[in-house]
């Protein structure tokens, strides 16, 4: 991010703001910490933009290998990824010098390197009915129109990059089409790096929840955006006593509120502890127990009745009617006279089938 920057906006102190921003957001103090295909998504969306950041600065055709390189880490990261590609395209045809790598076979040389890596993904579909291909591609399209999802879009955003960095960024992206602030390179690849994507994100949300982390890859060009507002924008006398404010205090703010994720984390931990977990578990046998014992009848599950397994004794207990698929082998554990069942109605259907004891099997 330091580097990215400072070669597309030069100086040193717009570079190191764009990586202090960048690391006090909760997408990058927070998001990293979470198992997700964010986090790599997020790491491979800073080299994409560093690579194309060093093919305008260098115009060396090697550089465009590496940027294919680079998308093709993202891509094995998320299938967000592929917004990189319309990105690229758009920023070669608007900026005129650049206009010469669409008839260069390196940024095909590129786009063939990216595909090799992003290649296993591929194989897996085409043996599994290219099933998280129709999954996530499925969701554009739009069956059900609700555009109330638009109003938990920008909360949810301001929140996760910390309410300085998304005002420090607004204006950034605002100062970068009207302002003119930087080289127009520079400018457009900024823009089409974020908006391409946001635009994605603005036509999920008609029709469907957007998750706030799903916005990873565009949290680099936030960053720099924000930089751009806070250090390079000559502004106003009010809009700068604004900008300094966000500048002096995103800071602080990310770390405040890193830390109270942390402490809310460990206290929600203490409140889950095993101990807790057990106490429940044993009032809910008993209450079981309780049921069994009052001679209520015992009713089947519905994947036993969809096995074609009879209903057990009056009196005896019960099945648990909710599906077991998914349920942990420690809960929901009852003792219920059957006959022996066929393994091969009961494939798929049941958690496990437990050895018989004398009376009943454990299901």
């Amino acid at each position: 991010m330091y580097r990215t920057a400072a070669i597309l906006f030069g100086g040193v102190r717009v570079a190191t703001t764009a990586a202090l921003l960048l690391n006090v957001t909760l997408m990058a103090a927070v998001g990293t910490l979470i198992v997700t295909p964010d986090a790599p998504l997020l790491v491979a969306s800073s080299f994409v933009l560093f690579y194309l950041a060093k093919v305008l600065e260098t115009g060396a055709r090697r550089v465009v290998a590496r940027v294919g390189a680079a998308v093709g880490a993202a891509l094995l990261s998320k299938y967000t990824a592929l917004f990189f590609g319309p990105a690229i395209l758009i920023w070669l045809v608007a900026v005129p010098k650049l206009r010469r790598w669409l008839l260069s076979p390196w940024l095909y040389l590129g786009g063939l390197v990216a595909l090799a890596i992003f290649a296993p993904v591929i194989l897996w579909n085409a043996d599994h009915q290219w099933v998280s291909f129709i999954k996530q591609f499925g969701r554009a399209r739009i069956e059900d129109f609700r555009p109330a999802f638009i109003g938990e879009l920008i909360p949810t955003q301001i929140a996760f990059a910390t309410p300085w960095c998304s005002s420090s960024a607004r204006w950034g992206l605002y100062a970068l089409v009207a302002r003119k602030t930087g080289a127009p390179a520079a400018r457009v690849l900024i823009n089409a790096t974020f908006w391409t994507i946001v635009a994605y994100f603005v036509w999920h949300s008609l029709h469907a929840r957007v998750e706030a982390n799903w916005f990873a890859p565009v949290y680099p060009a936030f960053a720099i955006a924000a930089a751009v507002a806070a250090t390079l924008t000559p502004w106003g006398a009010r809009p700068q006593r604004v900008a300094d404010f966000c500048r002096c205090w995103a800071a602080p703010s990310g770390v405040a509120m890193f830390a109270l994720l942390i402490v809310q984390a460990n206290t929600g931990r203490c409140r889950a502890s095993p101990r807790r977990h057990v106490a429940q578990r044993r009032c809910r046998l008993a209450r079981a127990r309780r049921r069994d014992r009052s001679g209520s009848r015992a009713r089947r599950c519905d994947l036993c009745a969809g096995a074609g397994l009879p209903a057990p004794p009056a009196g005896s207990p019960s099945i648990c009617l909710k599906a077991p698929a998914f349920v942990q082998p420690t809960q929901r554990i009852r003792w219920v006279n059957m006959p022996e069942p066929d393994p091969a109605q009961l494939a798929g259907r049941l958690l496990y089938v437990d050895e018989a004891r004398p009376g009943g099997r454990r299901i």
